[in-house]
């Protein structure tokens, strides 16, 4: 009997790894097109919203922001949907800056939040740096600088923890551009801020991007940054100087804040007609974005270098159109609404850490026997359902060879063995003494018994030397599957494998359908 050909897999992995290395706009819409054409085919609600993340991504730049921010929405519900926190974190950052673009600011910083107290319970490093990048970004378009900073900072130090240097880079670029930018509002709207702090730190951060940058980008950055501070501090000379000296730009035509930077300091050294050329191309530049910051201050100058080239009634129209752009700001309440959503994260998390500290067991710092519980009860709606009992084998042994605080850090670095092989959706519990119990969403039998045999195999091919020579550790485990409704049984089943794997001789894996 001749059987039709099985169509071929999508392989997800290296869909999303060539989408986001897609190197000019005609590969972004080569890409676009097969991740639709993927996205159509899939049936799997986690790899969909996979996909439809990376076309998000790809098409914010210049895309139709409603469908950037349906792809983005649907791709935060469907992660929610499977715990997959660290890409719902990632998908509520994209659409707050698609919902901030659209003019919707209480979208946005729904989805802020959103984003933020995801993050409390990620623990990869890479996820955290570009998420909280992307949420600074949108607080720096919102004019909410300090907010900015304070992302910027904890971006940076996830990036560091990475030993990402690009990430580092790009957190310290952002940094001084929000620095000096904070220090240009204050004087348009008449606000005090301590601006020589302000600056000193920029500059100190753009010099550092102008001598040790591995990125051409920010290497190339810094000395503009440099030059911005230097026209604020009223060190116009060498500003120029400092920029004639820069190397010049990949790209054949200037940006828009090279150009601004250059008039700047052009208007300071008494050349206003030269500074108002670049300024009309700068703004021509930006004008398709009249709400970015960057077009605030480029009116704000232009308004000056018209008033020196005594053209009072053009300065006076800048003016007016910069005072537009401040009024629209204050007319949203920025300031306040940015900070009355960032106390409600902080609500948010400080009930989340309270909830964690009462149910999280203070030796392992994994979920105790309280987490379990709750978790087993709200296990009920859940299709399929697995449990892995976990047991150390001859704990007893080390306490006695090596003593009980050792018997303890050992207990400490193996709970941290079984999360390394867990999603942050599952859950890892200390039931008491040297029993876990893990609790795996969505998961059959079969799928339970590889997590298990993973699990097994890390812990005896760890290197336990540290706590003791000669010392060797390994776990023996039971596994079970079920519905989620049966999710306490599964524990008693789980517990019998586990009896089984003990009996056949420890550092095994035994299981009960």
């Amino acid at each position: 009997m001749h059987r039709p050909p099985r169509p071929a897999r999508i392989d997800i992995d290296a869909l999303v790894s060539g989408a986001y290395g897609a190197r000019d706009a005609d590969e972004v819409h080569e890409w676009l097109d097969r991740l639709a054409q993927a996205a159509a085919e899939l049936t799997d609600d986690h790899a969909r919203a996979r996909l439809l993340l990376v076309r998000a991504v790809l098409a914010a730049p210049a895309g139709d922001p409603r469908l950037v921010r349906a792809d983005a929405e649907e791709a935060l519900a469907r992660f929610e949907a499977v715990g997959d926190l660290g890409r719902l974190a990632h998908a509520a950052a994209v659409a707050g800056t698609v919902a901030r673009q659209l003019d919707d600011v209480n979208g946005s910083l729904d989805h802020m939040v959103r984003a933020l107290v995801a993050l409390e319970r990620v623990h990869d490093d890479e996820v955290i740096a570009d998420v909280l990048h992307e949420l600074a970004v949108s607080c720096f378009h919102l004019f909410a600088y300090d907010r900015a900073l304070e992302l910027y900072e904890r971006s940076g130090a996830a990036a560091r923890r990475l030993r990402s240097r690009w990430r580092v880079e790009r957190s310290q670029h952002d940094m001084a551009e929000t620095l000096v930018a904070s220090v240009r509002l204050a004087r348009i709207v008449g606000e005090k801020v301590d601006d020589e702090a302000r600056l000193l730190r920029a500059e100190s951060l753009a010099r550092e991007l102008t001598s040790a940058a591995d990125t051409d980008e920010y290497l190339l950055a810094g000395p503009r940054l440099v030059a911005d501070v230097l026209c604020e501090q009223g060190r116009p000379e060498e500003a120029w100087l400092t920029l004639i000296a820069a190397p010049p730009a990949a790209d054949e035509y200037p940006s828009s804040v090279r150009l601004a930077a250059e008039a700047r300091c052009l208007r300071l050294l008494g050349q206003p007609l030269r500074a108002l050329v670049g300024l009309d191309e700068a703004l021509a530049l930006v004008a398709h974005r009249p709400d970015d910051p960057e077009a605030l201050f480029l009116l704000d100058e232009r308004s000056l270098t018209r008033e020196a080239c005594n053209d009072l009634s053009g300065a006076l129209d800048d003016a007016r159109a910069a005072a537009a752009l401040v009024w629209r700001r204050h007319q949203r309440q920025m300031g306040r609404v940015v900070d009355d959503v960032w106390l409600d994260v902080e609500r948010e998390v400080e009930a989340l850490h309270v909830t964690r500290s009462a149910e999280t067991d203070p030796l392992t710092d994994v979920g105790n026997r309280q987490a379990l519980e709750r978790r087993l009860d709200r296990s009920g709606d859940r299709a399929v359902l697995a449990v892995l009992a976990v047991d150390l084998d001859h704990l007893g042994a080390v306490n006695e060879a090596f003593g009980p605080a050792v018997g303890d850090e050992v207990l400490a670095a193996v709970a941290g063995l079984l999360r390394l092989e867990l999603r942050d959706s599952d859950l890892v519990a200390r039931q008491g003494g040297d029993d876990f119990v893990l609790v795996l969403d969505g998961l059959d039998l079969e799928a339970a018994q590889v997590i298990a045999e993973r699990v097994r195999r890390r812990v005896a091919g760890h290197d336990w030397t540290p706590w003791g020579e000669g010392l060797r550790m390994t776990v023996s485990i039971g596994a079970a599957a079920g519905p989620g409704r049966d999710a306490r049984r599964l524990v008693q089943r789980a517990d019998l494998s586990l009896f089984e794997a003990k009996r056949a001789g420890r550092d095994r894996v035994a299981a009960t359908g």
